[in-house]
């Protein structure tokens, strides 16, 4: 018992040992109405996790083009949808030369992740 005190006063005076900080109430109360509200949130709709899945999928075959832009070069219109997906928007410009497209890969609020441009619907060039 008196080795423990003796210890405990030695750690005090070299400054390990700190008084822990008292939570107030209502510090208490907003941690347990916090749990609460995560304990009662409901399981996702199954339209939700589909949705998710369908997301996860999607950037996973973005992240497999963004990795390969040279190897997309060459590719027809058909084979690189199939790769990366539909892109939105497209952006098609017609002229006497020929119908020349813009794919632009990305999300609302993030931005364009990948843009594949094609020339008669052959892709010519990619930016990352």
């Amino acid at each position: 018992m008196k080795r423990a005190a003796a210890a405990l006063v030695l750690a005090m005076m070299q400054g390990c040992a700190q008084p822990q900080p008292v939570e107030s109430v209502e510090e208490i109360s907003a941690k347990i109405d916090a749990q609460w509200a995560k304990a009662a949130r409901p399981a996702p709709s199954k339209a939700e996790l589909e949705a998710e899945r369908h997301t996860r999928e999607r950037e996973k075959k973005l992240n497999s083009c963004r990795s390969s832009g040279q190897a997309l070069i060459g590719m027809t219109r058909k084979k690189l949808k199939a790769k990366c997906g539909l892109a939105y928007p497209i952006n098609r410009t017609t002229t006497a030369r020929g119908v020349r497209e813009q794919w632009v890969y990305g999300y609302p609020g993030v931005g364009t992740l990948l843009t594949v441009y094609l020339v008669d619907g052959v892709v010519t060039a990619v930016q990352d």
